[in-house]
């Protein structure tokens, strides 16, 4: 194998092959806090009161609290003067949390549904780039030197192991580092029209 000394186009055969260890471990960091929100979303749903919940949507997030810190987030929404009675129920729920932890079911919903979704971006991006690969790589070359271009298929196939690799205690662990913050935010919204 040679190289080209500045070539304009330089393709190269399964980059992310042999991925750096800290991308993977950043990558699969990633999926777990997603795989976390999204099961703590669902155990919300479930166990908010049927009959007159106050709270009318509990979330985590991650986002920013200051300009200058990220951390997670929790979000109620409520209808009228229930500000404490959603709180409650907010705790209510992480109280369940930290007694029983996320179910294996709801984790494997959720895997399901992050691979549903890393196929869906896989085709669309395969859509998008059988018709405009060439014109793709042509600009990288033509205006920023610096550029890489991605192989997706990699990406696709290190997501997709990832996302099955995944285990309930690496969440359920994750889930209760983010408990054990103590300076957790609670952004309530009023949602009485």
């Amino acid at each position: 194998r040679a190289l080209i000394m500045e070539p304009k186009i330089l393709l190269m055969d399964e980059p992310l092959s042999n991925l750096d260890i800290d991308l993977n471990l950043l990558l699969r960091k990633e999926i777990i806090e997603s795989m976390a929100y999204n099961l703590l979303n669902i155990k919300a749903d479930e166990q908010l009161p049927k009959d007159n919940p106050k709270a009318t949507t509990i979330k985590l997030t991650n986002g920013h609290i200051s300009s200058k810190k990220g951390g997670y987030k929790f979000s109620v929404n409520y209808r009228g003067d229930n500000d404490k009675s959603a709180l409650k129920e907010l705790y209510e729920i992480i109280w369940s949390f930290e007694k029983y932890g996320f179910s294996q079911e709801n984790l494997n919903l959720v895997k399901r549904e992050k691979l549903s979704e890393n196929e869906k971006s896989y085709k669309r991006i395969s859509d998008m780039r059988s018709s405009s690969i060439v014109a793709t790589l042509t600009q990288y070359a033509q205006y920023n030197r610096e550029s890489v271009y991605i192989d997706y298929d990699d990406e696709y196939r290190l997501r997709k192991e990832l996302i099955e690799d995944i285990k309930l205690e690496e969440i359920n662990a994750l889930f209760r580092k983010i408990l054990s913050i103590k300076n957790r935010v609670v952004l309530f919204v009023n949602t009485t029209e």
